[in-house]
């Protein structure tokens, strides 16, 4: 499976659960669609997976910030965009 795909399956799961907020939608869903442009940042795209995958809408509350939170992929989509 490729990374893309798997970007792809992550961003459908974190959606399909309830936690992903529909604003990052469009811009996550354009590296999918647009993998050419991002050839060459595997490692970048991998750490967004990741973060996909343990994202928890509000892990920056409480005590110890446990999991990605939406400024966490935003930091992301940023770095990739650059």
């Amino acid at each position: 499976m490729s990374i893309f795909s798997q970007l792809d399956k992550a961003i459908t799961e974190a959606y399909e659960e309830g936690e992903l907020p529909e604003f990052l939608l469009d811009d996550l869903r354009a590296i999918v669609r647009k993998p050419q442009q991002y050839a060459g940042k595997e490692e970048a795209l991998g750490r967004l997976i990741e973060q996909l995958n343990d994202f928890e809408l509000f892990a920056d509350t409480g005590c110890f910030k446990a999991g990605y939170d939406t400024d966490d992929i935003r930091r992301s989509l940023a770095l990739l965009n650059d």
